[in-house]
């Protein structure tokens, strides 16, 4: 049991932790249009006043201010398009490397987007696999992508296991 228990030990210690941060959080409560030529598209979206972003929809990010714009997914093919502007130009772009949008467990990181928009900060995503229904509560997070934490140096490591072999022997 010792060797399993010192294996799982080192094995720990030597294995780097990814740490996420959370910058922004909230929740999209869905609404359905239509446009002009009837394709249908559910979310939110402020400009074109469909649907709603209780609470808070600035956050900070790299000292400027933004504010999330539009959530939403199309009909066909079920794309979803996320955008936040920054006041004065635009927003959150998809060479934002490091940030993903968290959608119901589901993540959509800003680097793998198919298409955007740059001059209003919007991303892109096609055959996202996301199914909204007019009324429905979906939850949302902006988040720094996770950063690798500094292991335990191996030295330390193995000074960890010979500590709790010690320790061990001496019960």
């Amino acid at each position: 049991m010792r060797p399993i228990l010192l294996a799982a030990v080192l094995l720990a210690a030597a294995a780097p932790a990814l740490a996420e941060t959370v910058i922004w959080t909230g929740e999209v409560r869905v609404e359905k249009w239509l446009d002009p030529e009837g394709s249908e598209f559910y979310g939110y979206w402020r400009i074109a006043g469909y649907g709603n972003i209780p609470g808070v929809r600035q956050f900070t990010f790299g000292g400027y201010t933004y504010t999330v714009d539009l959530f939403y997914i199309t009909n066909t093919p079920r794309s979803l398009l996320a955008g936040a502007e920054r006041r004065g130009s635009p927003g959150i772009l998809p060479t934002d490397r490091g940030l993903a949008w968290l959608v119901d467990g589901r993540r959509f990181e800003l680097a793998d987007h198919d298409r955007s928009f740059p001059d209003g900060g919007v991303a892109v995503w096609d055959g996202s696999g996301l199914d909204w229904q007019d009324g429905q509560v979906v939850s949302v997070q902006l988040v720094q992508a996770a950063t690798p934490v500094p292991a335990l140096p191996a030295a330390g490591a193995v000074l960890l296991a010979l500590a709790l072999l010690v320790r061990g022997w001496r019960r």
